[in-house]
């Protein structure tokens, strides 16, 4: 046992390890890193690999098939991959860190992270808009878009993936990232069928009006 000694400045904090018997034991110094800043607007924060990902295709009207991994933190129970979130691993590895371990007991009895294999091609009316193989981000609650206006969105646009930068940068949601020795954390919504309810209350009318 010990003691810790902060000094603390503008850009540096100083911490020093010293024994009980006053031996020096350690001495550090903390840098300020520059928290990332999330937003919906996803183009804004891409490496330059993941810009050329993002270039149109060449034939056709411009949207790409891309397959690769995600990762969802779950629970024991099981349910049909529609009408979630997940993750690249680093967004689900921060969302792990900052709201399921912090309380006790876990926020939604969260015990594994479930590994998805996504193949995925957005719609070409998404593209001919905004020029980008990515849609909207929406948060699903229980199977239910959070997200005002979003049961909109997918009528328009039909059930496009949607992509988003986190962490923000307020209180303990700061989370740092610095280029380009990382890619940000990454939260991708899976749409399906009745976005706008939960799971135990898409009608079958809700179905068939929103098919997914």
């Amino acid at each position: 046992y010990g003691f810790m000694h902060l000094t603390l400045s503008r850009y540096v904090i100083r911490v020093r390890a010293i024994s009980h018997g006053g031996q020096l034991r350690a001495d550090r110094k903390v840098h300020q890193r520059h928290p990332a800043i999330a937003s919906p607007k996803y183009l804004n924060y891409l490496t330059a690999a993941q810009r050329e990902l993002e270039k149109s295709e060449q034939e056709g009207c411009g949207t790409k098939k891309f397959t690769f991994y995600l990762y969802r933190a779950q629970g024991p129970h099981s349910y049909e991959d529609v009408n979630i979130n997940a993750a690249n691993l680093a967004g689900v590895l921060w969302y792990l860190h900052h709201e399921v371990v912090m309380v006790c007991p876990r926020k939604f009895g969260i015990t594994r992270i479930r590994r998805l294999l996504v193949t995925m091609r957005n719609t070409c009316a998404l593209h001919k808009d905004t020029k980008t193989q990515f849609g909207p981000y929406s948060a699903f609650d229980s199977g239910a878009c959070g997200v005002e206006g979003c049961s909109d969105v997918y009528k328009k646009y039909g059930s496009v993936v949607g992509c988003q930068h986190i962490p923000y940068n307020t209180g303990i949601f700061a989370a740092y990232c610095e280029q380009p020795n990382c890619g940000y954390p990454q939260w991708y919504s899976l749409p399906g069928p009745c976005t706008k309810n939960a799971y135990l209350l898409k009608s079958e009318k809700c179905k068939q009006e929103d098919p997914g």
